[in-house]
């Protein structure tokens, strides 16, 4: 009777319902004695809607759809009716009680969604397989559904529906830090898969959870308004154009240009703006000058070097390219961490501009980026703790000769009518007997030394006898001294040159003689040497030094050609600050022993004497070099440095009080110049003269500026530097 009534209900409804809209299909009606359930059969859709092509024309009025404490295999089979589809679900499908009542009029589009919503509340997730069948599995299981990959925009998902797989490739923002911001908006444990290889998010939830994610990702995942600056940074103790082309290598494509030195105002330094978008009276100084193409054994080095004697030359800009390379090696192995391989990039788009001039760098670029590079030239640009490297070599020679003999000849003489001999007893290889024609001549005897007598026995025999002893000792102390800094080539030079012919032309007798072409052969001292200063105080130091001396003449078509003796040393070193160590040396003995005369009346003991002339010789060499580093950490420690060295050569000291005596003089002269005015004590014509005084360069930060060098407390004027003066005051 309860069916029957139903029924009866329902066809009256269809009576008085608009006849525009079809019914949807007829609901099953229980059988008859079956129980019937009230709730679900509230449910089914108006007899006044007929069924209609599009799903927004099939509507569900207000309280329509009304469940009270539905269980899910009643709520599953209305589902089913709903969207169309065969439910497939597993047998451990969760077993909630479903109460649903709607408010107001919706589609059947809304109303999938409906049911969507209420069996994801509780756990159920509901993945369509193709285009009749729906699975339906605990939501813990619906990443093993086989869900399609949602390919749509965020805007096309509904705000309630069933589960979704969706890919996004993010574009600015690393996948990981993406996940945090994402994580609250998930239903499902671990729904966000981050991959950082290739910067995409695998995310799988429930439709309006994978919206609401989606929408946060288009407004998180953008680039940041970049706001630039530009700045003039001056470097102190470098080259800018060396630290622009570093700084160049760490960014993202930015360029760098250079401006060469030319007039113009001061550089400045210090001034900023924004945007927002996408002399004294000393004047001069020493230049320096690089070093040219290689210098060889014969010939100098070309273009002012100062060539190896058979080394290369080293480049002028050897300093600079070892800084660049220094820099470029570090990012080189931050680049590749682990032995790997591949590029970072500290910073982004940037324009660095060093001019040359000022030695400053230009820089425009985002304040982020800004930062880092005033971190980086920070790092850099500091003073070089600098070393002074002596190299002393000790040079000891001697040798001690004894020679003496006894030599005769005789004159032609006749032997008969028909006969004439003569005879030599030369025992020194004519030596002694190539002048007796002349023995008696002031001028044959002048340059013979020891013991030498010459006599003649009648008119027939000339007689020589001879006894020389010599023995010599030589000392030689040389101690070349170079400064220079940290990683820093420096080399050092001291000697000459030794002409000799190397050939001679006669241009076939024209051209009014011969004519020689010559050569010059350096000789002396050369010391080459990269300090590296640890901070505990250890010096490691590659050292290369060559020593060539003259050591004789050798006549080669009737010209002298000198002879060399060479000594090179090349070494990688480890010492501390302070300490002598041995570089080298070696020690040379010669001794020989000779008899000469006639054959076996030589050896006669006692008498033999007169029938030979014996020489003994013997000769030492010894040769050490030793090397002490002195590191100087500051500039006032190295001026120091330099003050000691002056005051430890005698010869050099006395040279410069002669010339603080002339300064004196010359500012006395100008001071009469000036008028006679008197000058308070401890002034100079620089200060009383207006001029202002000797400016040091600007101390780094935090640290107290160094007081003014004036005219007297500076080192003392050269002679080139005197003249200078005298020419200006004339």
């Amino acid at each position: 009777m309860k069916t029957s009534a139903a029924v009866l209900l329902l066809s009256a409804l269809a009576l008085t319902a608009p006849a525009q809209v079809p019914p949807p299909p007829a609901t099953p009606v229980p059988a008859p004695g079956a129980d019937s359930n009230p709730a679900l059969l509230a449910i089914a859709p108006s007899a006044r809607r007929a069924a209609a092509p599009a799903d927004e024309a099939t509507l569900y009025g207000k309280d329509e759809l009304n469940l009270k404490e539905v269980d899910i295999n009643q709520f599953l089979t209305l589902y089913a009716e709903v969207v169309g589809r065969t439910i497939l679900r597993p047998a451990t499908l969760p077993a909630p009680t479903i109460t649903l009542r709607n408010m107001t009029p919706i589609t059947r589009t809304e109303a999938i969604q409906l049911f969507d919503a209420v069996l994801g509340l509780n756990g159920i997730a509901v993945i369509n397989v193709g285009e009749k069948f729906a699975k339906v599995l605990p939501v813990a299981e619906a990443n093993t559904g086989g869900a399609r990959v949602y390919e749509g925009r965020a805007e096309e998902l509904p705000e309630l529906g069933s589960y979704v797989t969706h890919v996004v490739q993010l574009k600015y923002v690393k996948p990981s830090e993406m996940v945090q911001i994402l994580q609250p908006f998930a239903r499902i444990p671990n729904s966000i898969l981050p991959i950082e290889g290739n910067g995409i998010l695998v995310i799988r939830d429930y439709s309006e959870n994978v919206k609401r994610m989606l929408e946060m990702i288009e407004r998180v995942d953008v680039t940041v308004p970049a706001e630039f600056v530009s700045e003039v940074i001056p470097i102190k103790y470098a080259l800018a154009g060396d630290i622009a082309s570093a700084l160049n290598s760490l960014g993202g494509g930015g360029s760098t240009a250079s401006v060469g030195s030319g007039g113009g105002g001061a550089s400045a330094a210090g001034s900023r703006t924004a945007t927002r978008g996408g002399g004294s009276r000393l004047g001069g100084g020493l230049g320096g000058a690089g070093y040219g193409q290689p210098g060889t054994l014969g010939q100098p080095g070309v273009g002012g070097a100062v060539g190896g004697l058979g080394q290369p030359g080293a480049a002028g800009g050897a300093g600079g390219g070892t800084f660049t390379e220094r820099l470029r090696s570090i990012i080189s192995r931050a680049s590749q961490p682990g032995g790997g391989s591949g590029d970072i990039q500290i910073f982004g788009q940037t324009k660095i501009i060093a001019d040359e001039r000022t030695n400053s760098l230009l820089i425009y670029a985002t304040r982020q980026d800004m930062e880092v590079i005033k971190d980086v030239i920070s790092k850099l640009d500091v003073v070089l703790a600098q070393v002074l490297i002596e190299s002393i070599i000790l040079g000891v020679s001697g040798d001690k000769n004894l020679e003496y003999g006894v030599a005769a000849a005789q004159k032609p003489t006749k032997i008969g009518n028909n006969a004439q001999g003569a005879g030599i007893m030369n025992n020194d290889r004519g030596s002694l007997l190539e002048n007796l024609n002349s023995l008696f001549a002031s001028n044959a005897v002048a340059s013979l030394g020891g013991l030498n007598y010459f006599g003649k026995i009648n008119d027939d025999w000339l007689v020589a006898v001879k006894a020389l002893s010599s023995s010599g000792k030589t000392e030689v102390i040389q101690r070349p001294t170079i400064m220079t800094t940290h990683a820093t080539p420096g080399r050092f030079f001291v000697g000459n040159t030794v002409p000799y012919i190397t050939s001679t032309y006669n241009y076939g007798g024209f051209g009014g003689g011969p004519s020689s072409s010559y050569s010059q052969l350096r000789v002396g001292i050369q010391l080459d040497v990269t300090p590296f200063i640890n901070p505990d105080g250890i010096v490691v130091m590659k050292i290369d030094q060559a020593i060539e001396e003259i050591d004789g003449f050798t006549k080669i078509s009737g010209d002298d050609v000198p002879k060399t003796a060479s000594r090179t040393l090349s070494a990688d070193i480890t010492v501390r600050d302070r300490e002598t160590i041995v570089l080298g040396g070696f020690i040379r003995t010669l001794g020989s022993k000779t008899k000469e005369g006639i054959p076996l009346l030589k050896d006669i003991p006692l008498l033999g004497g007169l029938f030979r002339n014996t020489s003994d010789k013997n000769e030492r060499r010894e040769l050490l070099v030793l090397m002490r580093p002195t590191v100087l950490r500051t500039p006032e420690l190295a001026a120091r440095g330099s003050d000691i060295e002056r005051e430890r050569m005698t010869g050099i000291n006395k040279f410069t009080q002669k010339l603080d005596k002339e300064n004196a003089e010359f500012e006395r002269k100008m001071d009469e110049l000036d008028g006679g005015r008197s000058r308070p004590n401890g002034t100079n014509a620089a200060t009383a003269s207006g001029i202002p005084l000797l400016q040091p360069a600007p101390a780094p930060d935090g640290e107290p500026p160094a007081a003014p060098r004036d005219f007297k407390t500076s080192q003392p004027m050269t002679e080139e530097e005197l003249r200078h003066f005298r020419a200006t005051a004339k």
